[in-house]
């Protein structure tokens, strides 16, 4: 009985299912039916999706603006480099050959105004042509093409530079094809060491080299430059101060003849590894350092020196959360400066430091590239404003993301999350300035023109320095922009 009663359940339910599954698909609406009715419509419906999740400018274009867009897009079509997003950018510029430079796309961003570079580092800012002809003017400068470190300068050991060949020193000197079966980070640290801090050996040498590197930033047409710099004691005591006024000299070298061109100074510290209380008191006496230099060398009445950052490897040093109490400290004792933190320049899933440099209060962040693991912080970073410093070059060619296309800033980018397009270190790279960065995203991203401005204005509107200072940059980089903007539609006039 008691299966008689089983079985007359199952088969209930059974046909219980059977009756909800046939209304289920009677009733259930095709996905086809929520497409449009006409061809038409399609078309309508789609454009309007592409131009919402298109990232959406600040303002319009103006017809003069459009008509420059208008030829933007014939000069990405029409290029004739087979610039490839997914390559290592090697492949386009390097030691024998530039691709790119004679491309009239590449041209018209030169030639564009692009506001500030927000992120560059002093033993790579100057292009390495030129830092070879500053080496080749150094008296009883030698260099070690064979040693464990090719292409290691010093005044001791190896050739005479001068002896030396050219195109191999350079190649030691930069990322290459030939250093594609080595990890990338390897490479990229043996040439910090081999070029190491060689302009310090002079402090006319120094001045001279930081003349030169700032000359190129404002010759690729920027109106800022904030660099990570560090400041060499060349006498008992000084803690930097004569370094620091020559940095101050050599820019204002560059002002007279580009006076709308200014530079910045972020004091950086290294996330050592020898012992954690080595490297917390090595910050300390950044922060200090940076404090004392704000105080005793300005430009005009303005801060030239802003902040300080941690620098290194990411995945290699001690995490950021290692200098809280450093921070702490320093706050604590009425220190007033900003911080500027590298952060999400990492492959490793557990990395958290994104996480850190925003409660570290860090004014923007540099690269940012994982900050997709965090949904959450990446609102908190849209909603409070804190820019992104990003380097498609150096995050290919560190091997943060292969493929140009692929790169996260641009979903970021679409998201509202501002970002800010920099070159990092652009020596080993061998390009100068920020052109070559914005070429490549130009490329990869399919950037239009309101796209390409509104870059250009983060990186003034989340720039250093004071809001009048700020307010100053972006009414100087308008005046250069409308000049542009005139002067290619006269150059497209007069063809």
């Amino acid at each position: 009985m008691m299966n008689m009663k089983l079985s007359k359940k199952l088969i209930s339910a059974m046909l219980l299912g059977i009756c909800i599954s046939n209304f289920s698909i009677v009733d259930a609406k095709s996905s086809t039916d929520k497409m449009p009715s006409s061809v038409e419509k399609y078309e309508s419906q789609k454009q309007k999706l592409l131009e919402k999740n298109r990232f959406a400018a600040d303002y319009q274009l103006s017809e003069d603006e459009l008509k420059v867009d208008r030829k933007l897009a014939r000069l990405k079509s029409m290029s004739d480099v087979n610039y490839r997003p997914d390559l290592p950018f090697y492949e386009f510029v390097n030691v024998d050959e530039n691709l790119i430079e004679s491309d009239p796309l590449f041209q018209f961003i030169k030639a564009m105004p692009k506001g500030s570079n927000l992120h560059t580092h002093s033993s790579a800012l100057l292009s390495i042509e030129k830092f070879y002809d500053l080496c080749s003017r150094i008296p009883n400068l030698r260099i070690d093409l064979d040693g464990k470190i090719p292409g290691k300068l010093s005044t001791s050991e190896g050739i005479p530079f001068n002896e030396a060949d050219r195109t191999k020193v350079l190649k030691a000197w930069t990322i290459g094809i030939e250093d594609s079966d080595k990890r990338a980070w390897d490479v990229f640290e043996d040439q910090f060491r081999a070029i190491g801090d060689v302009f310090w050996i002079d402090p006319q040498i120094y001045r001279e080299y930081y003349y030169l590197g700032f000359l190129e930033q404002a010759q690729d047409n920027l109106n800022r430059l904030e660099i990570r710099c560090s400041t060499p004691d060349w006498e008992s005591g000084d803690r930097g101060k004569l370094a620091a006024q020559l940095l101050l000299d050599a820019y204002r070298g560059v002002q007279k003849d580009y006076p709308d061109f200014s530079v910045k100074i972020i004091v950086p510290g290294h996330k050592g590894k020898s012992t954690i209380e080595k490297s917390q008191q090595q910050f300390r006496e950044v922060i200090e350092k940076e404090q004392y230099l704000q105080r005793e060398v300005k430009d005009e009445s303005n801060d030239f020196f802003i902040g300080v950052d941690l620098v290194t490897e990411e995945d290699a040093g001690y995490p950021l959360d290692t200098y809280v109490p450093i921070l702490i400290e320093a706050k604590n004792k009425g220190f007033d400066f900003d911080v500027y933190l590298h952060a999400g320049e990492s492959n490793s899933p557990d990395n958290s430091m994104m996480l850190d440099a925003y409660l570290m209060g860090t004014k923007r962040i540099g690269h940012g590239i994982d900050l997709f693991r965090y949904p959450e912080l990446a609102e908190k970073i849209r909603k409070h404003k804190i820019a992104l410093e990003i380097c498609p070059i150096s995050n290919q060619l560190l091997g943060y993301t292969s493929d140009l296309r692929n790169h996260p800033a641009y979903l970021y980018f679409k998201e509202g999350i501002p970002i800010a397009i920099a070159s990092d270190d652009p020596a080993m790279f061998n390009v100068k300035g920020v052109s070559y960065d914005f070429y490549s995203i130009v490329r990869a991203w399919d950037l239009n023109l309101a796209e390409i401005k509104q870059l250009c204005l983060n990186s003034i509107r989340y720039s250093g320095g004071s809001k009048s200072e700020r307010k100053k940059l972006e009414s100087d980089w308008r005046i250069r922009w409308d000049k542009f903007i005139k002067s290619q539609i006269h150059e497209s006039d007069s063809k």
